[in-house]
């Protein structure tokens, strides 16, 4: 669409997982993202979708890239309180030192969250 949202982006926004395999399937770019730099993989994170994480990882998506205001998935999980996203996305390999635009870390996001 307009703002470059892709079905793949959708369906992991969603928490879609059968959705998200069939696309992945069926050649759907898992690097996608749309023009604010969202990934699937951050949409499934700031979603609290932890099973398209797997499966978006495992078609080549990448877990440490930052959007446009420097939030990585990571950084999205901690925010929302998605314990279990943020344990997931550390097992496969996310850094927890990358910051975001204004250098905060997901503990910072975490923390001033509340969590």
């Amino acid at each position: 669409d307009a703002e470059g949202t892709t079905p793949l982006l959708m369906a992991a926004r969603n928490g879609h997982s059968a959705c998200v395999a069939l696309l992945l399937r069926w050649g759907a770019n898992p690097l996608a993202i749309d023009n604010r730099g969202f990934s699937a993989v951050h949409l499934a994170a700031g979603g609290g979708h932890l099973s398209p994480i797997a499966q978006l990882h495992e078609c080549g998506a990448r877990i440490n890239v930052p959007n446009v205001d420097g939030a990585t998935p990571l950084i999205l999980a901690a925010r929302y309180n998605h314990i279990a996203l943020v344990r997931e996305l550390l097992r496969l390999g996310a850094n927890p030192h990358v910051p975001d635009a204004r250098g905060w870390i997901a503990l910072h996001h975490a923390a001033s969250a509340g969590n």
